[in-house]
């Protein structure tokens, strides 16, 4: 649990590439507190955010990083706060990881990204 959470947190991490820290575009979380998963993302969101492009140094470790509740009466959409706002096939999208996911039940997120929901919304 998060400091002062009454609820489980987990991290959402999206792996970016080719980006560089002066002209990274921020990213924008939209989140809705209601069961349905992505195909109830209607209206104004419940809360949004935006996320600013994180990079270690001069690596190419590089990307965003926010906390999420796992849940399924949640649902979160991204989008880049430039261009089209898509997020390039390219990046890659890791929700939990293999130490935490190993140590809890199997949790989800309902996600959706270019519009399209992730998984089995």
């Amino acid at each position: 649990n998060g400091i002062l959470c009454k609820v489980p947190l987990r991290a959402l991490k999206v792996y970016s590439r080719g980006q560089s820290a002066g002209s990274a575009p921020n990213l924008k979380v939209e989140s809705w507190y209601n069961e349905g998963g992505v195909y109830n993302q209607v209206g104004a969101p419940d809360s949004s955010h935006i996320i600013p492009f994180h990079q270690t140094g001069r690596s190419t470790k590089q990307g965003y990083s926010l906390p999420v509740i796992p849940s399924a009466d949640h649902s979160y959409r991204l989008s880049l706060t430039s261009g089209d706002g898509n997020i390039p096939s390219s990046w890659v999208v890791e929700f939990s990881d293999f130490i935490v996911g190993n140590r809890f039940e199997i949790e989800y997120i309902n996600l959706s990204l270019n519009g399209k929901p992730c998984g089995q919304n």
